[in-house]
């Protein structure tokens, strides 16, 4: 049985067994996904780990009131125990007016490809020469003490979703990422930095010396840093902390904090947050973006 066929098999069970313990409504998610990771550190391979994991995740509704439940084990009886684990949850749970099911008309049956799955399996030392690479590119540059590493981790993972409107469709995608963090020294005062690169697609990585280089550039510019008194200026962030900042903010503005009362932008529609230059555009289905 083909791996995908396999997984539509062990959702249609899920669904099946929540039907028969007296669910209203049911999803269930089949996740396959595998992997490797290396880290090198001084120039000598430090650590090699592989990857393979599977999951079945089940939630049921009776009415307004849901349970979830998940297992690495897909065989039979364990399908059935999750089943059971989340339906005696869901009996036990507060019933909430926004619990259920997206309406049948909200699916996406015919999803726009976005390119997301570039599966890349480099041998252990493929991998371990990219590592090497990225390191030595670093520890190269003159004022650079020792290293804590260069690492690079690829995988990929399919999710299986079904549920009891008769939906059943998947969502594939790999990411593959190399990082490098070097320490610096100036008389006798140390510091770190890092950089990194990740996509889906490892042909759109950005090449392992330049992100080594871009590490120890990054980590050379902090020696020697003085404080400054307490002022009100302009602040420019760089990009790493500008998505972080934006990250803040699509938590806080997300559906489930407001509704569950739990933002700092309770109360805040139609109001202003942002300066007036700034503007959020929300684009999807960009394709070949993690």
């Amino acid at each position: 049985m083909a791996e995908g066929d396999r997984a539509q098999d062990c959702a249609e069970r899920a669904l099946a067994a929540a039907r028969s313990l007296g669910a209203d409504a049911a999803q269930a998610s089949v996740l396959q996904g595998s992997g490797q990771d290396v880290l090198v550190r001084l120039g000598e391979l430090e650590s090699l780990e592989h990857m393979r994991d599977q999951e079945l995740s089940v939630r049921v509704y009776y009415g307004h009131r849901s349970g979830a439940a998940s297992s690495t084990d897909l065989r039979a009886q364990a399908l059935r125990d999750t089943v059971e684990a989340a339906c005696t949850i869901a009996r036990c749970a507060e019933a909430d007016a926004a619990q259920g099911l997206p309406e049948r008309d909200w699916l996406a049956f015919d999803p726009v490809d976005l390119d997301q799955e570039h599966v890349w399996e480099p041998s252990v030392e493929e991998a371990t020469g990219i590592a090497l690479a990225c390191e030595d590119a670093a520890r190269a540059h003159a004022g650079i003490a020792t290293s804590d590493g260069a690492r690079l981790t690829t995988g990929a993972q399919t999710v299986w979703l079904a549920n009891s409107h008769g939906f059943f469709g998947k969502h594939a995608r790999s990411e593959h990422y190399l990082s490098c963090c070097v320490v610096g020294e100036r008389a006798g005062v140390r510091e770190r930095d890092a950089w990194d690169t990740a996509h889906c697609d490892p042909e759109a990585l950005e090449a392992p010396e330049a992100v080594g280089r871009r590490a120890a550039e990054r980590t050379l510019r902090r020696l020697g840093a003085q404080g400054l008194s307490s002022r009100a200026v302009p602040v420019l962030f760089e990009a790493p902390a500008a998505v972080s900042l934006l990250g803040h903010f699509v938590a806080a503005a997300s559906g489930t904090a407001l509704y569950r009362g739990a933002s700092f932008l309770l109360d805040c529609l139609d109001k202003p947050v942002w300066a007036d230059h700034i503007r959020l555009v929300e684009r999807p289905c960009l394709p070949r973006r993690l």
